[in-house]
């Protein structure tokens, strides 16, 4: 019987790194991580507010060899090391279409899953979309997305945000409702519940409680409830 394949999918900041690790150790897994992700270079580009240290993030990860393959030369790759686990953002999930003026320029999931079959499809969000908000924006000014050590030196910048910040994160957060609704996930599970579940897809989750990432944020009260004021938002939201 042939080993399972894994991709996650979910947006930045909503356990997905995490998770990888725990689906590739378990299951001795190649990782392909976020090799393959298409975030549209304009994105980054247009948001001047970005720290110089996530552009050159993300400018390193367009560097990979790999993703000078053409699309079909890449997914063949990645199939030759199965058994894999991938992760992807909702934008990964379109391939040559525009949105506002982008181009998605990702992979159609009928293909990955003819392709990387036997594939197990997982959809990650955040019920607390006021605390991802928050994480969110310290991630695009710090360029920092895990604490992979509990003695790291790391400080969250605590600033005002802008209105157009207030936009940038909805439209990630319509994007992701999209690609949720455009298509069909083996299991959809919630970043809160994710560190209290006993298992997901076989793997007994908690035995790998304070392994490999670890909680980079708090917020206080106050910035919780600056940011519900200002964009509505709920601390208990289902993907719908």
């Amino acid at each position: 019987m042939d080993k399972m394949n894994y991709l996650i999918v979910s947006p930045v900041r909503a356990g997905s790194s995490w998770l990888n690790s725990v689906l590739e150790t378990h299951y001795s897994l190649y990782n392909v991580g976020e090799t393959l992700c298409k975030v549209n270079p304009d994105l980054i580009k247009d948001n001047q507010e970005m720290s110089e240290q996530y552009r050159e993030n993300m400018v390193k990860m367009w560097s990979k060899e790999l993703r000078d393959l053409p699309r079909d030369k890449q997914i063949d790759f990645v199939a030759e090391k199965k058994p894999i686990v991938a992760k992807f953002t909702p934008w990964d999930l379109y391939e040559d279409e525009k949105f506002d003026g982008h181009l998605g320029n990702g992979y159609k999931l009928d293909v990955l899953k003819e392709k990387w079959a036997p594939l197990i499809t997982i959809f990650l969000y955040r019920r607390n979309l006021v605390e991802h908000f928050l994480s969110f924006l310290a991630y695009h000014q710090t360029g920092i997305g895990n604490a992979t050590s509990q003695f790291m030196q790391y400080q969250r910048p605590v600033a005002k945000f802008t209105d157009d910040w207030i936009t940038y994160h909805k439209m990630h957060m319509e994007f992701m409702e999209r690609c949720y609704r455009d298509h069909t996930f083996d299991h959809t599970v919630a970043y809160e519940d994710l560190f209290v579940m006993d298992e997901l897809c076989g793997v007994p989750l908690k035995d790998y409680h304070g392994q490999f990432t670890f909680k980079l944020n708090k917020y206080t009260r106050e910035e919780k409830d600056e940011v519900i004021r200002r964009t509505g938002y709920s601390e208990n939201y289902e993907i719908h």
